[in-house]
């Protein structure tokens, strides 16, 4: 990403860059969140809702065994609501609803699991709450079925408010009992401190603490008061001087006074004037501004008074200081006193104030048990229902699908331009022309734009003829400048041309080289462009083809490379008889009137490449290159040659350092910064003049530097596989396995790479098989580096990692899935146990115990015909309906009629015959989790 200052305008470009990241993470988590919102409805529960209001009443008389619970304590409110949804409500509520038989201990409920599972289950859908400020209690029951949630939550409250009350007349008994025993206790202590009182004083021979005794012991208390209190006054001078002291530096409002109660009389009269002062300046203020002679005159005043009062509350403090020393010493002194008294004497003092204590303690608990008796001879009523529960038609957890469905999409969106900023972050491309320019040190010499390639060949065939071969097409595309001279991508090389004259001017640079970091990057397709629009300048161009390993300059042409430049520094030719001029090109590809179309093509002169000798790099490290490039510097205006791409061979850095000033192109956002800073490194190792950039392949997604142009042209070849048709759509799709193994560094070797080579289409891989044809081994400089493969590798993996688990996690967030709760009770199972229990207690008590027999298996018969019901076989009525105890034999469970699958009661089995049908189970109280719901109890 770039290392400047990012604006609106660079937000948004990354935004456009990475859209599909965006979109396509917008889909999936807005997809995948309404999906899972469609296939996970809950379960339609109701919820219904029973309030009570909590009185106000004292349970007995004030004093420090006094409670009350007024009905605005919030403490009070959150322990009673726990006290509404407690196991013991819980329990009484069952039994009133007839779900367990009513005449069973707490004990016994708990002891058989079949009971203490419907306690638990119950209250797993109780829920409490508050309103602080009425003093309401409100207690929620939610269930699948809504009849049963009604009455559960108006029996909670009914039995909340019995056992409220209950609980405060039985309070109050136990407090009288309570305060009776602390009343005998504290009669006990008051006569045993009068007696050793008295044993003291008749064994030591007292009558009474001597008077000088009590008379120190005042003065001692006295004098610690004094001292504190002259404490308590310093400290508060010492914060009033430091607020006077910084009163000088802030505008004071009418409000403000430093004012407090033991200052000296002086001090609060000029506060007092102080405070009238500045009422006047704010009331002034509100008509006049601070310029007002009055206003000034006020506040002149009111600054001479904060020095009077800042003076006078310093010596205050400074007295008080005084007078805290002395008080010290005083009691220093009188502590020495004191404890020169006879140990005698002190403890027969300490012995009359603990009678004093225990006649206090005494006095307290005799009224404490006067107003105990009155409180309990009334019956205290602290609760009262407001609000009976009502049957709810409406489920409380509806399903949100569309808020859903909203988060996840906005969720997606979120992520997506989160990743695509990530992405952006990690990018190591270079994109802008600020950042360019500091990394290669050299200006932008212009920018080319990124255009649509058919675009360019179907204006092309609308301007010459409907049957235009992709050929001649593909040919126009390259030499943009010739044959579409007002297009803006002919606009462009102009403005290259203007940039580089001037930064060639006074300096005398005539030989110019154009070379790049990395093959593809347009080098060539820009130096042709740039050689002709020079031409049409009027100046005399020389364009030579320096590229002696993939020459493209006399393809572009339709002309023979041979002979060139590699026979004229063989010695072969003389450079003036092998070069092209317009009739040489008239002879080649290019038609009269193609050539006729535009002026200035004459002044071109074209050195196409020559034979491809085995050793480039040799031939032009020669003596003669320097030669030649000295004599057609003489007879040109410019020269400029056509360089390999730098990290791909040597030829470039030596061509570099023997010509004026070297040019390189770079294809925006497609090339690494670390490439392009080591090709801009050998440029300086041969010291090469590096007066410009080219900024080819500009996009405004990828930059806004070019952002606001609109183009209809563009000027590449169309991409061809290795027989020399053109590369399809399908063919580059079937390329990107290849293309990504190399790019994630899992392409290794170069024998691995040569395979991917003869797989197809990929133009990475072509260009690298036909740059090292003849050479063998690729060169050291574009073997990968194994650390920065690692890198990417480390990379890549970590932003998919961070991606991934946020996507994830944000989506199961958002859904709930994260949050465990207990599953939703089956309301109609408890609530016909309820009605089951009901007419179980009508059967002998022999008949009922506990010994119903849980399914040991999870699964639910579908009976969706409906069959009578009965009781096993041997039921002292085999035409009654109810369960009876089982036997030894029977291990099955009895269904309810009609289509349902649910169980009636845990223990029954389905009889449609009369014969009973078992299902697997064993006898006693064995207990299975398929049954209910089974929380840990509390």
């Amino acid at each position: 990403m770039a290392q400047y200052d990012l604006n609106l305008r660079e937000y948004w470009r990354i935004i456009k860059k990475r859209r599909w990241i965006i979109l396509v993470t917008l889909l999936l988590t807005g997809t995948f969140s309404t999906l899972f919102a469609l296939l996970n409805k809950p379960v339609p529960l109701y919820k219904s809702t029973a309030s009570v209001r909590l009185e106000r009443v004292m349970l007995s008389g004030g004093g420090i065994y006094q409670e009350s619970m007024p009905w605005n304590n919030a403490d009070m409110l959150t322990a009673q609501a726990a006290v509404a949804r407690s196991h013991g409500i819980v329990e009484k509520a069952a039994k009133k609803l007839g779900m367990i038989p009513a005449n069973l201990t707490s004990e016994e409920v708990r002891a058989n699991k079949e009971y203490l599972a419907t306690v638990l289950s119950l209250r797993s859908m109780v829920e409490s709450d508050f309103e602080q400020q009425i003093g309401v209690l409100n207690i929620h029951v939610q269930s699948q079925d809504s009849r049963l949630a009604m009455r559960l939550a108006n029996t909670l409250a009914e039995v909340y408010r019995e056992e409220r009350i209950n609980d405060s007349n039985r309070r109050a008994v136990s407090q009288k009992s309570f305060i009776e025993t602390q009343l005998n206790q504290a009669r006990e202590k008051l006569k045993a401190s009068e007696e050793a009182a008295k044993a003291y004083r008749e064994q030591n021979q007292l009558v009474s603490i001597d008077a000088e005794s009590n008379a120190m012991v005042t003065k001692l208390q006295s004098l610690q008061a004094a001292h504190d209190k002259a404490v308590a006054n310093a400290q508060k001078a010492a914060d009033t001087r430091r607020l006077l002291d910084r009163a000088g530096s802030t505008l004071l409002g009418s409000k403000t006074s430093f004012y407090f109660e033991d200052a000296p009389a002086a001090y609060k009269s000029f506060n007092d004037k102080l405070v009238q002062l500045m009422l006047e300046r704010d009331t002034l203020l509100k008509t006049y501004t601070e310029l007002y002679p009055q206003v000034a005159e006020i506040r002149k005043q009111i600054e001479e008074i904060l020095v009077t009062m800042k003076g006078q509350m310093s010596a205050y403090e400074a007295g008080l200081r005084e007078d805290i020393r002395d008080l010290k010493g005083k009691i220093d002194e009188t502590s020495t006193q004191v404890k020169m008294f006879p140990e005698k004497r002190l403890e027969l003092s300490r012995l009359e104030r603990q009678i004093q204590l225990n006649q206090e303690l005494f006095n307290m608990l005799e009224r404490k048990h006067q107003e105990a008796q009155i409180t309990n001879a009334e019956r205290v009523e602290t609760v009262q229902v407001i609000r009976p529960a009502l049957e709810s038609r409406v489920p409380s957890n509806a399903p949100k699908i569309k808020e859903k469905a909203f988060a996840g999409f906005l969720i997606g969106l979120i992520l997506g331009i989160a990743l695509a900023f990530l992405v952006e972050m990690f990018d190591t491309s270079l994109g802008a022309i600020e950042e360019i320019e500091s990394l290669l040190g050299a200006h932008v010499l212009g920018l080319i734009p990124h255009v649509s390639q058919q675009e360019i060949k179907e204006t092309l065939r609308e301007k010459y003829a409907e049957d235009v071969d992709t050929e001649v097409a593909e040919r126009g595309a390259r030499l943009v400048s010739h044959f579409a001279p007002k297009s803006r991508l002919a606009e462009s090389y102009r403005a290259i041309r203007t940039n580089l004259a001037f930064a060639c001017l006074d300096k005398d640079i005539k030989t110019i080289v154009l070379t790049s970091s990395s093959p593809e990057e347009g080098k060539t397709t820009s130096i042709v462009n740039l050689a002709i629009t020079m031409a049409q300048g009027g100046n005399r161009v020389l364009l030579i083809e320096g590229d002696l390993r993939k020459p493209m300059i006399s393809r572009m042409f339709g002309m023979d490379y041979v002979p060139g430049l590699s026979d004229v520094l063989l010695g072969s030719y003389e450079w003036r008889k092998v070069v092209r001029t317009i009739s040489d090109i008239m002879t080649g590809a290019l038609s009269t009137e193609d050539i006729l179309q535009t002026p200035g093509i004459e002044n071109l002169h074209i050195l196409s490449s020559g034979t491809i000798p085995p050793n480039p790099a040799e031939l032009i490290y020669s003596k003669a290159i320097g030669e030649f490039i000295a004599e057609v510097r003489a007879a040109y205006d410019y020269v400029l040659i056509d360089a390999p791409p730098l990290l791909a061979a040597t030829d470039a850095a030596l061509l570099s350092a023997k010509a004026d000033a070297v040019v390189m192109v770079y294809r925006v956002g497609r090339i690494p910064r670390g490439v392009l800073k080591r090709a801009k490194a050998q440029l300086d190792n041969v010291k090469a003049n590096v007066i410009g950039v080219i900024l080819n392949g500009l996009k405004a997604e990828l930059s806004t530097d070019y952002a606001d142009y609109k183009y209809k042209y563009y000027y590449y070849f169309s991409s061809k596989k290795a027989d020399g048709t053109p590369e399809t759509p399908s063919d580059r799709i079937r390329a990107i396995p290849e293309l990504l193994k190399s790019r994630l560094g899992l392409v290794r070797g170069w024998p691995e790479r040569e395979a991917a080579q003869k797989s197809g289409t990929s133009m990475a891989f072509r260009s690298l098989r036909d740059r090292f044809r003849r050479g063998g081994n690729p060169p050291p400089s574009i073997v990968p580096d194994p650390a920065e493969g690692k890198k990417a590798s480390i990379v890549r993996a970590s932003v998919f990692f961070i991606a991934v688990t946020c996507l994830i996690a944000g989506i199961l967030y958002q859904m709930g899935v994260l949050h465990f709760a207990m599953p939703p009770l089956d309301a109609r199972k408890i609530q016909h146990r309820g009605e089951s229990m009901q007419r179980e207690n009508r059967i002998a008590a022999p008949q009922r115990d506990s010994g119903w027999m849980f399914p040991q298996s999870g699964k639910l018969r579908d009976n969706r015909n409906p069959r009578r019901l009965g009781p096993p076989k041997g039921h002292p009525n085999p035409s009654s309906p109810l369960p009876r105890r089982r036997s030894a034999k029977s291990s099955g469970r009895w269904m309810r009629p009609g289509p349902t699958k649910e169980p009636l009661l845990p223990g029954w089995c389905e009889r449609g015959d009369g014969s009973g049908r078992k299902e697997g189970g064993s006898r006693g109280s064995g207990f299975s989790s398929s049954s209910l719901p089974l929380p840990s109890p509390l």
